[in-house]
């Protein structure tokens, strides 16, 4: 058994069963994933289509940004992201709603950056 276990199963239940689950339970799951891994933007991660991750591979991104964050702050998980959004543009099998969310994401991390500096 991972460490990472308990995280898996929550973001699985989240993607599975968000039609049936209440909100209350779907903002306890978030709480607790944001609790765990703060810095990783998990509702972007479990919520957004650019991301069509399933549960291992989210919660292995949200350990990943942590990472990043512990060695270069919030620019580092940001590059990260852009960088993947950037990736999602240029691939030609992109599906549309896709390409739509990552150029919104990276219109968001403009806006962001832009405000801090």
């Amino acid at each position: 058994m991972s460490a990472f276990d308990p995280f898996i199963a929550s973001v699985g239940r989240l993607l599975e069963a968000k039609e049936l689950i209440s909100e209350d339970e779907q903002n306890t799951l978030l709480d607790q994933l944001d609790a765990a891994f703060p810095n990783a933007d998990m509702e972007d991660l479990v919520y957004s289509p650019h991301t069509r991750l399933d549960a291992q591979h989210i919660v292995n991104e949200a350990a990943y940004r942590e990472q990043l964050w512990s060695k270069g702050g919030r620019k580092a998980v940001r590059d990260r992201i852009k960088g993947q959004m950037t990736d999602a543009i240029e691939n030609p099998a992109s599906p549309m709603e896709i390409l739509l969310a990552a150029r919104v994401i990276l219109s968001e991390i403009d806006r962001e950056e832009k405000r801090e500096n």
